[in-house]
């Protein structure tokens, strides 16, 4: 059986040891490294080869989210599992726009982060039980807001993606990441939006959106 090289990353060094000592529990897991910070963690997949990244969501200065993003943004082949203490949706959209592979809370017994490395690192996806629900509504909304189909016609395809990233309260920064555009572009988008579908300003823009994402 091959090994599956993690790397941990998290500010706190009781977490490092103690993910550390699970790991090393498992046959099959070898823990190449735990660092304390994203931008180490970036400098580090860069120079060695690793399998599955442990990364804690709320790391000060480059998030989880914000390292997960420049880690998979570059079409590399680590996975990804986001841990966190206390669960908050914004977390776990952040993570999955990011592109991680799995989400987990830093309760997790043993044989379950040893099945979420082992799933993600087969190509699969793992959220623990705990946001499930979460998930599901994430999805759901999603899919609603893609079944709709009596938008206006003469929307362009990127003003209807706006419209849905709208709906799911993403900033103009966090779009523009989405659609590989500019901020500026983003507004434009809106303002067109606003023009075509006869509405008075953002927040008219903001309802029209969720209503339709409702539908």
């Amino acid at each position: 059986m091959a090994e599956i090289k993690v790397v941990v990353v998290d500010s706190f060094e009781l977490a490092r040891y103690g993910l550390r000592e699970i790991l090393q529990s498992h046959p099959d897991f070898n823990c190449v490294a735990t660092l304390s910070g994203g931008k180490e963690a970036l400098i580090f997949c860069e120079t060695h080869q690793v399998d599955v990244i442990l990364i804690d969501i709320a790391l000060p200065q480059l998030d989880g989210i914000e390292i997960t993003r420049e880690i998979l943004s570059h079409g590399r082949s680590e996975k990804v599992i986001g841990l966190i203490s206390n669960h908050r949706l914004e977390y776990l959209q952040g993570m999955i726009r990011a592109g991680a592979n799995g989400y987990l809370l830093k309760t997790a017994h043993k044989d379950e982060i040893g099945e979420a490395i082992r799933k993600v690192h087969r190509g699969e996806v793992y959220f623990c039980e705990e946001v499930q629900k979460d998930l599901a509504e994430i999805i759901r909304g999603h899919l609603h807001f893609m079944l709709v189909d009596h938008l206006p016609s003469d929307l362009t395809r990127q003003e209807k993606k706006v419209l849905k990233y709208i709906s799911r309260d993403f900033t103009n920064k966090e779009i523009a990441q989405e659609l590989f555009i500019s901020p500026r572009t983003v507004e434009t988008h809106k303002r067109n939006l606003i023009s075509k579908l006869g509405l008075k300003d953002t927040r008219d823009l903001r309802r029209y959106s969720l209503k339709v994402a409702q539908e």
